[in-house]
């Protein structure tokens, strides 16, 4: 991924700006991000959007986190949320598929989030929120659960429209509007004696039908497509499935679908016919008469959800066994399937090529999974290590993966067969492995036993470094001339021609979890776990540049080209997790992101660090763009008086924006204030594209109007407005079809941003620009 910046990163706003989106990129967008792995625990709860090209996910029990995949692989696209405690219970997309709300256990509550940002909108506390759904309109959200709890929400804001709670001894289990956008159906269950469905017109906000009972608890409620029928199912007893004509609110048809309860359903589009799973192990498909006609494979020890495609062609599933699978309606084939991690994943790595990426288990499941870094398969599944693998390199020329574990061993496997090669015991925990340049030894360092030096070819322990301590992080220089070896309260450097300890670094204190050089060898960065001291170190006289104080709580580091540090730390104290990018020159903050790598382990970089594969304790391994800054080649103010910045000025300080006095239209469409800019983009980075843009005005009301310039029509397009106001604004704007707006040519992307005050121009008023970043991937 690359960033054009059109000016330095301000740090007051980083927060607001959802930051993690520069590391993990709009969903939408194509092979943005490559990340492997299943859901965790219990797949709880599924939502479709309605172009079909997106699934969200929640789980229960485990990690808990709303999770977002494409639909046609089951790529994982990353997190929506990730949280340290409570359950996210119901998730459901907006119209658009621009946003997602979800509702679970305090704290999470009811929260809006942007999809493309993960930026959350608004959050209102809800003890206990069970369903969630939207209007067909966009407006409107509707929220249920415990206490019976049914709430109707305007989406801008989360302000309550309309109170529709059914009774405080009930569990709202289930809501949704009809397709129309005229009926609200309730699914709730009275104590633990009886189900019932409400429906209320939405018009008038009448109850129309109160239907029931059904057996103990409605665990789910559906309207068909084309809204002619609502149908109820029993989450417990029987499992019947009952068909309501609404029309008449007569039920047409009764069916028991899953003993012991049918707890999801799934209508088909263009078939007049109903999904069903639930208590069992096996997905069901019925007409809406109730006859069967298909009967699937579902998941152990029971199937949690299905839900199915907007054609009506294909299905999803998942349960406890954390698998999500993809299926034909008709043939019932499986098409795809998230095939991964059951437990959290450990040590990971990217192969030198970057088209594997590896990753190892903890001490339930220690399998070190290898995946196809482009299609998502799954190549080997690499078996024998007993405990948790907390380490994983693949060598220089990527014949050779190494992996370190709590069991004690070292292991050595072909990338190219899978095939084990060396099983290496030693007297530790194997914590950390690394090759040096030339491929020809592998340090490993783990608690008090020094470094061990192995011949990977023979699998021989030919040297221990038994005064480097208890190694947790290795890293060899660029040359391979050099080994540094980080430990509690000290950073060691040994010369690898004689194995002799040059020096030990002073003033370390903590942990030392991460070492990385520079790519060309003139300098060592340092972070520190419990003290979360970042220091850089100057190699030709290991003079100390600077420190830097950041997450107490780092796992690792990666330099990205010699130009910036990208931090990655595990769940602190506060119960976030966080990761940074900072500069290398002086250690400053350019972004800060959490929650989208949630509760990360270790992270691995390809060696020309343009990428770096992580790992999390949610059982996915996810690989990034290491972001590079490219600046604007040009700028041109088009409407007003530039009063001051300019491209170099803005690309050098934070304090300095680009300020626009502005000038009377010579229309009324026209900009008062406008600024146009271009940039081109590499060639590898032209797949999508979203803007990041901070801007204010001292004049009200302006409206800002952004701009880019369609290569395909030679037409400016307007992409987004939003009214302007005195104070700095953040916002992020994901651009929709982004090769339109790139020449296919020359790569240059073109954009205007234009404040307008519909004609009436105020004295002496002015336009500000903090920040237009592009992010290209």
């Amino acid at each position: 991924m690359t960033v054009l910046l059109f000016r330095s990163f301000v740090h007051r706003s980083i927060a607001s700006l959802a930051c993690a989106g520069i590391l993990i990129p709009c969903f939408a967008q194509v092979n943005p991000v490559f990340a492997f792995g299943r859901s965790v625990g219990t797949l709880y709860n599924m939502a479709i959007d309605a172009s079909g090209s997106k699934i969200a996910t929640t789980n229960y029990p485990g990690v808990p986190s709303v999770k977002l995949w494409r639909t046609s692989d089951l790529a994982f696209l990353g997190r929506a949320a990730g949280f340290q405690s409570g359950t996210a219970f119901g998730v459901a997309f907006s119209p658009s598929g621009d946003q997602i709300a979800f509702v679970g256990e305090n704290p999470i509550g009811l929260r809006l989030q942007d999809v493309w940002t993960g930026q959350t909108l608004w959050q209102i506390p809800m003890y206990t929120g069970r369903t969630v759904a939207f209007h067909p309109n966009g407006g409107k959200v509707y929220a249920g659960g415990l206490f019976g709890a049914c709430l109707e929400l305007r989406v801008t804001d989360g302000s309550i429209l309309r109170d529709f709670s059914v009774g405080t001894s009930t569990t709202v289990s289930h809501v949704q509007v009809s397709p129309n956008g005229r009926l609200l159906a309730i699914g709730y269950s009275v104590g633990s004696v009886e189900g019932r469905a409400r429906v209320i017109d939405l018009d008038t906000g009448v109850v129309v039908a109160d239907l029931g009972p059904y057996g103990r608890n409605v665990g789910h409620i559906r309207f068909v497509p084309d809204g002619s029928y609502l149908l109820v199912a029993e989450s417990t007893d029987a499992g019947r499935v009952i068909v309501v004509r609404t029309s008449d609110w007569t039920p047409t048809a009764t069916f028991a679908a899953h003993a012991g309860g049918t707890w999801t359903l799934a209508p088909l589009s263009g078939r007049n016919e109903v999904l069903t799973a639930g208590a069992d192990q096996v997905v069901r498909r019925w007409t809406l008469s109730g006859s069967l006609v298909s009967t699937y494979p579902g998941h152990q020890p029971y199937t949690s959800m299905v839900v199915a495609s907007p054609d009506g062609n294909r299905f999803y599933t998942g349960g406890p066994d954390g698998r999500l699978v993809c299926r034909s309606v008709d043939s019932g084939a499986i098409i795809k399937e998230a095939i991964g991690h059951t437990t959290a994943v450990g040590g990971t790595d990217l192969s030198p090529d970057q088209t594997l990426v590896a990753a190892g288990g903890d001490s339930s499941h220690p399998d070190i999974f290898v995946w196809n870094a482009t299609t998502g398969d799954l190549v080997f599944r690499l078996s024998g290590h007993s405990s948790t693998v907390f380490s994983i390199e693949f060598s220089p020329n990527g014949s050779l993966i190494a992996s370190g574990s709590a069991d004690r061993t070292v292991k050595i496997w072909s990338a190219a067969t899978g095939a084990l090669l060396h099983d290496i015991a030693l007297d530790r925990s194997v914590e950390v492995v690394t090759f040096h340049p030339s491929g020809n030894i592998l340090a490993t360092g783990g608690p008090s036993s020094g470094v061990a030096l192995i011949d990977p070819v023979s699998g021989i322990v030919t040297r221990i470094l038994s005064d480097a301590g208890s190694p947790n992080s290795l890293r060899f220089s660029p040359d391979g001339s050099l080994l540094a070896v980080g430990t509690l309260n000290a950073i060691r450097v040994y010369n690898t021609s004689t194995w002799d300890l040059i020096v030990s670094l002073p003033g370390v204190s903590g942990t030392v979890q991460g070492l990385s050089f520079t790519p060309d060898g003139t300098y060592l960065f340092s972070a520190t776990r419990f003290t979360g001291e970042l220091k850089k170190w100057r190699v030709s006289d290991w003079t100390l540049e600077w420190t830097r104080q950041y997450d107490p709580f780092f796992t690792c580091i990666v330099v990205n080209d010699g130009a910036n540090v990208f931090l990655v730390s595990k769940t602190n104290a506060s119960g976030t997790s966080t990761g940074a990018l900072v500069d290398a020159d002086d250690g400053s903050l350019l972004f800060e992101f959490s929650n989208r790598l949630l509760r990360p382990f270790a992270v691995g970089a390809h060696r020309n660090q343009s990428r770096i594969a992580v790992s999390s304790l949610d059982q996915t391994a996810t690989v990034l763009y290491c972001p590079t800054a490219v600046p604007w080649e040009t700028l041109t103010v088009t409407r007003g008086v530039l009063q001051g910045g300019d491209l170099a000025s803005l690309l050098r300080s934070d304090d300095d924006r680009l300020q626009i006095e502005a000038r009377r239209p010579t229309k009324i469409a026209a900009a008062s204030a406008e600024i146009e800019v271009s940039a081109t983009l590499p060639l590898d980075r032209r797949n999508g594209l979203s803007l990041l843009i901070e801007t204010a005005s001292t004049s009200e009301p302006v409206v800002e109007r952004l701009e880019m310039f369609n290569a395909v029509t030679g037409q400016w397009e307007t992409i987004a407005e939003w009214p302007s106001g005195a104070d700095d604004v953040s916002r992020t704007i994901n651009v929709k079809n982004p090769q339109q707006y790139i020449d296919l040519l020359t790569g240059q992307v073109r954009v205007r941003l234009g404040f307008h005050d519909r004609g009436v121009t105020a004295a002496n008023w002015n336009a500000r620009v903090d920040m237009l970043l592009i992010i290209a991937s």
